[in-house]
């Protein structure tokens, strides 16, 4: 199951989604969002990174960069 989930998310690097943030984790220095395909406290985390002011319960475009597991790591092109 990793090798599909690993081969589906690599697939996103480079394309852009609207992420809703949800919060912080301040272990990995991070903001962390949903995408429309993520379910809350399920599938993985879209984790955000600006060189702005990040909102929570905002939405922004955030164009993915790279991936771990099921997780994928972005960055914020603007609010939507």
């Amino acid at each position: 199951q990793r090798q599909v989930v690993n081969e589906i998310t690599s697939s996103l690097v480079g394309k852009t989604f609207e992420v809703v943030c949800d919060g912080v984790d301040y272990d990995k220095q991070y903001f962390y969002g949903r995408a429309y395909f993520n379910a809350p406290d399920i599938d993985g985390k879209v984790y955000l990174k600006s060189d702005g002011v990040i909102n929570e319960g905002k939405t922004y475009k955030v164009k993915i960069t790279s991936v771990a597991d099921y997780d994928l790591y972005g960055e914020i092109e603007n609010e939507a």
